[in-house]
C-alpha cells in the first residue's frame, strides 16, 4: 500500500516536473525568436492569463476532493458538471470585463488585451482545463493524469515554438495557445465521457450551495496567497514597459525548482509527521520538519548563492543580454526563496494554524502592495521585488512565533538555526570564491565563466560540507 502510493505521488510528480522544465526552456528559445518588446507582451498576456486563474475557481476544484470519494456515480458526474459550469462562466465573465476595460489598464498590459477574443478564448481554455489536471488524482486514476500532463506539456511547447518561429508574432502565439487549450477541454470532455456516464442537471441547487460553502473559504486563503505574489508583476506592468516587465518576470526562473523540491520532500514525509501527530509526539514531528529544512537547506543554497554571484552572467547567456536588467532582480528575489526553504507549511497543517494563516497572509498582502509599489519607485525594478521579500521575512517570524507558542518552545528553539547558518554561509562562501576565482584571476565571461565558476563552487562546497560531516561522526562517535 505504502509502495503505491508512493509510486503514484512520484508518477505524478515527474510529469509535473517534465511540465515545469517545459514552461522554464520554452521562454529561453522565444527570447531569440520573438522581440523583445513582442516577448514583454507575450508574458503580459501570460500575466493575465494566470491572474484570472487564480482569482477565478475559488476552491471549487479543490472541494472535488471532498465532494467526489463518498459520492454516488451520478452525484459526481453532477458536481464534476456544475464545478465547468462555473470555471467556463467565471473565467470568460471576468476576461470579457478586463478586454471591455482595456482603456483604463496599463499600456502594456492593454496591448496583450487588445487581442480580444483569442486571449478571451485562452483563459477560458486554460481555466477550463485546469480541471483536468486535478480529477483523475482525485479519482486515482493516475495513469490519465500524468500520460495526458506530459503529451500536452509537449503538444504546447512544441506548437508556440512552431508558430513563433513561422509567424514571429504574438497573437499567432495566443491563437496556437488558445487552440492547444481546447484540445486539453476536449480531453476533459473524453475522461468525462469514459468514467462518468449520465446525463444529471448542470446545476443542482443543494449540491451547489453545498460545494460553495466548502469552496468559497479555500479560494479566498489561496487567493490571499497567490495574490502577493501577483501584485508585484502587476506593479511592474503598471510602471515599466513590456520589455522590463519580461526581464522581471525571467529572474523568477529559479522559483519552479524550490516548488518541485519542496513538494517533493512534502510528499515523502508528510505521511510519517501525520502519524507522529496523531500519536502526540509533538517533537518527532518537529523532528521530522527539522531534517526536511536542513535537507533542503544543504541543497538548495548553493544553488542560490552560486545564482546570485553569477546572475548578470546566466541571464545574459540564457536569456540574451536584452534582459540582463533581470540579474538584480533575481538577487532580490534570492533572499525571499532562501527564506522560503524553511518549510512552515505542513507544520501549519498539522498544528491546525491555517485560520491564522489566512488572517497573516491578509494582512501581508496589505503590506506588500505599498512595499513594492515605493520599492518600485525608489530602487526600479530590483526595489518593485523588494516588497515580496519584506512579506515574506514577515510571514516567517510570524508563523515561526505563533507554532513555537503552540508547542510550548521559543522561536530561538522551534527550528536548528545555527546549522541552517551553515549552510547558507558555505554557500555564499563557496559562490564567493567562484566569482572570485573566474572574473578576477581568470578574468573569463560567458559560458566557461558560468561553467567555471559552478565547478569551483560545487567543488569547494561539497568538500566543506564532506569534510563537515566526518568531523561530527567523530565528535559524535
Amino acid at each position: 500500500m505504502t509502495t503505491g502510493f508512493a509510486r503514484r505521488m512520484l508518477s505524478v510528480g515527474a510529469a509535473q516536473a517534465i511540465e515545469l522544465g517545459l514552461q522554464m526552456l520554452l521562454p529561453i528559445l522565444l527570447v531569440r525568436i520573438l522581440s523583445p518588446d513582442d516577448f514583454g507582451v507575450y508574458r503580459l498576456v501570460w500575466l493575465l492569463v494566470m491572474t484570472v486563474a487564480l482569482t477565478v475557481p475559488m476552491g471549487a476544484i479543490e472541494s472535488l476532493f471532498f465532494f467526489l470519494p463518498p459520492t454516488t456515480a451520478t452525484g459526481r458526474l453532477a458536481y464534476v458538471r456544475q464545478t465547468e459550469l462555473y470555471l467556463v462562466l467565471a473565467s470568460a465573465g471576468t476576461m470579457l470585463l478586463v478586454v471591455a476595460l482595456r482603456s483604463h489598464l496599463p499600456p502594456g498590459v492593454a496591448r496583450a488585451a487588445d487581442l480580444g477574443p483569442w486571449i478571451i478564448a485562452l483563459a477560458t481554455f486554460w481555466v477550463w482545463g485546469t480541471l483536468l489536471d486535478q480529477l483523475p488524482t482525485i479519482e486515482e486514476r493516475i495513469r490519465w493524469q500524468t500520460v495526458s500532463s506530459i503529451v500536452l506539456s509537449v503538444v504546447r511547447a512544441a506548437a508556440s515554438l512552431a508558430v513563433a518561429w513561422y509567424w514571429r508574432d504574438v497573437k499567432a502565439l495566443v491563437i496556437a495557445l488558445a487552440a492547444v487549450s481546447a484540445i486539453k477541454v476536449v480531453l476533459l470532455q473524453i475522461y468525462i465521457w469514459r468514467f462518468h456516464r449520465g446525463s444529471p442537471a448542470w446545476v443542482e441547487g443543494t449540491r451547489f450551495k453545498r460545494q460553495a460553502r466548502y469552496a468559497i473559504p479555500l479560494g479566498v486563503n489561496g487567493l490571499l496567497f497567490g495574490a502577493r505574489r501577483q501584485v508585484e508583476q502587476w506593479i511592474v506592468a503598471a510602471l515599466f514597459t513590456p520589455v522590463q516587465f519580461a526581464a522581471f518576470s525571467i529572474a523568477g526562473v529559479l522559483a519552479p525548482l524550490l516548488f518541485i523540491a519542496r513538494r517533493s520532500v512534502s510528499y515523502v514525509v508528510l505521511p510519517s509527521m501525520s502519524k507522529s501527530h496523531a500519536a502526540g509526539d509533538v517533537a518527532g514531528v518537529l523532528a521530522v520538519n527539522h531534517r526536511v529544512n536542513l535537507t533542503l537547506a544543504m541543497v538548495l543554497f548553493p544553488i542560490f548563492a552560486f545564482a546570485f554571484a553569477f546572475a548578470d552572467v546566466l541571464i545574459s547567456l540564457v536569456y540574451t543580454p536584452a534582459f540582463v536588467a533581470a540579474g538584480n532582480v533575481m538577487r532580490v528575489m534570492i533572499a525571499g526563496w532562501a527564506l522560503q526553504v524553511i518549510d512552515m507549511q505542513s507544520l501549519v497543517l498539522l498544528l491546525g494554524a491555517s485560520g491564522y494563516a489566512a488572517r497573516v497572509n491578509a494582512v501581508l498582502l496589505l503590506i506588500s502592495i505599498p512595499c513594492s509599489w515605493l520599492g518600485a519607485h525608489l530602487g526600479g525594478l530590483p526595489g518593485a521585488a523588494a516588497g515580496g521579500v519584506v512579506a515574506m521575512f514577515l510571514e516567517r517570524a510570524m508563523l515561526i512565533r505563533r507554532l513555537a507558542r503552540d508547542v510550548d518552545l521559543t522561536a530561538r528553539q522551534f527550528q536548528p538555526w545555527g546549522e541552517l547558518l551553515w549552510f547558507a554561509g558555505l554557500g555564499a562562501g563557496a559562490a564567493a570564491l567562484a566569482w572570485y576565482s573566474v572574473t578576477l584571476i581568470l578574468v573569463w565571461s560567458g559560458f566557461p565563466a558560468v561553467l567555471a565558476g559552478a565547478l569551483i563552487c560545487g567543488g569547494a562546497y561539497a568538500a566543506t560540507v564532506l569534510l563537515w560531516g566526518k568531523h561530527r561522526s567523530v565528535r559524535n562517535g
